[in-house]
C-alpha cells in the first residue's frame, strides 16, 4: 500500500506542525502522481504547510480542512509535475490567471509564462529537483486574455513517502497594483531630480520631508541633514519662510513668493517660490510641494513669471452588487432591499418614507450635487457617480451610485431607482495611485521651465503648460510627435536624448526652439532617464531653461562695450593730433621770438 506524508500546521494560533502518515487507499489521477500542494496560511507565503489534495474514498477531516483553506485562499495555489505539467488549480488561480480548472489541468506551466521567460521555469524546476525551495521572488505571468501581471512567487518541492522529490507546489500573489504604485513613485523621483529648480516637500509641522539635488546645491547641505529639519532655518528671514507654508495650508497655493536662502558658506541666493498642497486619495492635505527659482542673476537681467496648475480626474467604477432603493419624484424612499439594510444599517421600516438625503453627506446636499444627479437621471434616464455615503451609525463609506428614472406603463415619470455598492476597498488602491499621479502632475505644472517626457523612439509622451507656451503648439498636437522637430538643429536635439539613454543624464545642453511665429528661443536642457519598478528605462524627462533674454542682454552689453572702445580709440587719436599741433605752435612761437630778439640786437 502506498503512503503519503502530510504535515498539518497551524501558524495562526502559535501552533506547530504534526507529521501524519496516512494510507492513500483508492486515489484519483491527481493523487496517483504523488502530488502534494502547498497551503497558504494567514496570507503569508513565508509560512506554507503541505497537504495532499482530497480524493474520493479517503476524505479525512484534516484533508477537508486543508482543501477548504486552499480553495478560500486569496493567493493562486497550484501544483505541477517535475516536467512542468499542472496537476492542481484553486479558485484564486482561476481569478488571477483567468483560466478555469479544466482548461489548465494536464497542460504545461508554460501556458502562464510570458514570451522570453521560459528559461525561468526550467531553472526553477532544476532547483526543485535538488530539493531547493525557490522564492518568494517577483516576476511576471500571462493571463488567459494575454495581459501580463506582476506576481510574487514561491515554489516548493513535493516529496513522496520515500522522501524523493515528486513534484512542485506554487503560491502566486498578484502584486500588479503594488508595482504600479512603485513605478509612480520612481517616476515622481525622476521628475524631482530632473528639475533645475530646488524642489522640497514640507510637512504640516514645517519639517522638510524630501528634497532634490538642486536643493542640496542651493543650500550647501546634504539630503540627510536637510530631511527632518525646519524649513525656515535656511532663510535670512525665517518668519517669512514660516509664513509661506502656513499660507499654503490655508489657501492651497502660493506663487512668486520671494525669499533669500543663506548658503552654508554664507552666500545669499534670492529665490521665488511656487508652491501648492498635495493630498491623499480622500482629499486630506498631506503636505506642501514647493519649487524655488534662483533669481539672483535674473533679477539683474529680466523678470520671470509662472502659473501653477493641478489637474485631477475622478475614476468612476461600476459594480454588479447594489443596494436597491426605490423612491418617488420627491426623493422619498418607497422600497428598501436587504442589500440596502446591510450597507446603510437602516431596516426597511426605518428607511421607507424618509428623504434620500439621510444617505448623503451634508456637503453633497448643500452644494446641490445630489439634486444635480437626480436632475440628470430625470432628463437622460440614467445618471451615475461616486459619492461618500452615511450609514445609520454615522460612519461613512465610498459608494458607486447609479440612478435610473422609473416610468409608468404610459411612459410618465413616477420616480427613481437607486443602486449603490460599497467600493471603499477598491477606492483605497485607486486613491493611492491617484495621489501619486497628482503629486507628479503638481511637480510638472509648478515649474516655470518647459518640461517634457520622451520615449525611447524620441516621441513626446507628456508636456507641461510652459512647453506649450514656448513652442506655441497645443498639448494634443505635441504628444506623439518627434522631440527634435521643434528645434533649429534637429540633429543636435536628437543627440541630446540619445546621450541621455546612453549616459543616464545630460546637463546644460544648448538648443534653440523655433516658435511657429518665427521667434527663436535659446534654451539649456537638463535631462535624465526614468524607469519602471523593475529598473527598465521607460523614457527621458527633460527640463529646458529659457536663456533668450539673458543672451540678448549679454549680447547688448558686448555691443555697447565695443562701441565705447571704438569711441575711446577715436578720442585718443584726436588727442594725439591736437597735442601735436599745439607743440608745433609752441615751436613756431619760439622761433619767432628768437628772430625778433636777433633783429633787436642787430
Amino acid at each position: 500500500m502506498l503512503y503519503l506524508h502530510e504535515a498539518v500546521c497551524d501558524y495562526r494560533f502559535g501552533g506547530g506542525c504534526v507529521n501524519n502518515t496516512l494510507p492513500t487507499g483508492s486515489i484519483d489521477a491527481a493523487s496517483r502522481q504523488g502530488v502534494l500542494m502547498t497551503v497558504h496560511m494567514g496570507n503569508s507565503p513565508e509560512r506554507p504547510v503541505t497537504a495532499r489534495p482530497p480524493y474520493p474514498g479517503n476524505r479525512t477531516a484534516e484533508s477537508k480542512i486543508l482543501a477548504s483553506i486552499v480553495e478560500s485562499s486569496d493567493d493562486a495555489i497550484l501544483s505541477k509535475t517535475l516536467d512542468g505539467v499542472i496537476t492542481t488549480w484553486n479558485k484564486a488561480a482561476e481569478r488571477i490567471y483567468g483560466y478555469q480548472e479544466e482548461e489548465v489541468i494536464g497542460h504545461p506551466i508554460s501556458l502562464l509564462i510570458p514570451p522570453g521567460r521560459n528559461n525561468e521555469m526550467v531553472e526553477i524546476l532544476d532547483r526543485i529537483r535538488n530539493g531547493e525551495r525557490v522564492g518568494p521572488y517577483e516576476t511576471t505571468r500571462r493571463r488567459k486574455d494575454g495581459t501580463t501581471i506582476a506576481i510574487s512567487l514561491t515554489v516548493s518541492p513535493i516529496h513522496d513517502e520515500a522522501g524523493q522529490v515528486a513534484g512542485a507546489s506554487t503560491i502566486a500573489r498578484d502584486i500588479t497594483e503594488r508595482e504600479q504604485l512603485r513605478s509612480a513613485a520612481q517616476y515622481s523621483r525622476s521628475l524631482i531630480e530632473a528639475s533645475p529648480d530646488a524642489l522640497v516637500t514640507i510637512s504640516a509641522e514645517g519639517k522638510i520631508t524630501d528634497v532634490n539635488e538642486a536643493t542640496i546645491r542651493v543650500t550647501g547641505v546634504e539630503r540627510e541633514q536637510l530631511i527632518g529639519t525646519d524649513f525656515p532655518d535656511y532663510f535670512t528671514e525665517p518668519g517669512r519662510a514660516r509664513e509661506v507654508y502656513r499660507r499654503l495650508f490655508a489657501e492651497g497655493l502660493v506663487a512668486d513668493y520671494p525669499l533669500t536662502i543663506r548658503q552654508a558658506g554664507g552666500d545669499l541666493i534670492d529665490v521665488l517660490y511656487n508652491a501648492s498642497v498635495y493630498k491623499d486619495g480622500t482629499g486630506a492635505v498631506l503636505g506642501v510641494v514647493a519649487a524655488a527659482r534662483d533669481v539672483t542673476d535674473s533679477n539683474r537681467l529680466l523678470r520671470e513669471t509662472s502659473d501653477t496648475k493641478a489637474f485631477l480626474d475622478n475614476i468612476l467604477q461600476s459594480s454588479t452588487k447594489y443596494s436597491i432603493i426605490g423612491m418617488d419624484l420627491d426623493h422619498r424612499i418607497l422600497s428598501w432591499n436587504k442589500g440596502a439594510q446591510r450597507n446603510y444599517g437602516y431596516t426597511a421600516e426605518e428607511a421607507i418614507s424618509k428623504d434620500l438625503s439621510i444617505l448623503h453627506i451634508p456637503q453633497d446636499v448643500e452644494s446641490g450635487a445630489v439634486d444635480r444627479l437626480l436632475a440628470t437621471a430625470y432628463s437622460d434616464d440614467l445618471a451615475e457617480g461616486t459619492f461618500e455615503r452615511v450609514r445609520k451609525d454615522g460612519s461613512r463609506f465610498t459608494a458607486s451610485v447609479v440612478i435610473t428614472r422609473r416610468d409608468d406603463t404610459l411612459g410618465h415619470p413616477i420616480g427613481f431607482l437607486l443602486m449603490s455598492d460599497d467600493i471603499s476597498e477598491a477606492q483605497l488602491a485607486e486613491d493611492q495611485l491617484r495621489a501619486a499621479s497628482e503629486y507628479s502632475r503638481s511637480l510638472i505644472e509648478a515649474s516655470w521651465d518647459p518640461l517634457v517626457t520622451i520615449s525611447a523612439e524620441g516621441k513626446i509622451t507628456d508636456v507641461n503648460e510652459a512647453t506649450i507656451r514656448v513652442t506655441g503648439v497645443e498639448r494634443g498636437q505635441l504628444v506623439g510627435t518627434d522631440f527634435s522637430d521643434y528645434f533649429t538643429e534637429p540633429s543636435r536635439a536628437r543627440e541630446v536624448y540619445l546621450r541621455v539613454f546612453a549616459e543616464g543624464f545630460v546637463t546644460g545642453y544648448p538648443l534653440t526652439i523655433r516658435h511657429p511665429n518665427g521667434d527663436l528661443i535659446d534654451v539649456l536642457y537638463n535631462a535624465s532617464v526614468y524607469k519602471d519598478a523593475t529598473g527598465t528605462v521607460l523614457g527621458v524627462f527633460a527640463a529646458a531653461r529659457d536663456v533668450t533674454a539673458q543672451k540678448r542682454a549679454e549680447s547688448e552689453v558686448t555691443r555697447q562695450r565695443a562701441r565705447e572702445l571704438d569711441r575711446l580709440a577715436e578720442l585718443e587719436r584726436f588727442q594725439k593730433l591736437t597735442v601735436g599741433r599745439e607743440l608745433r605752435m609752441i615751436e613756431l612761437k619760439k622761433e619767432i621770438e628768437d628772430l625778433r630778439a636777433a633783429a633787436r640786437g642787430e
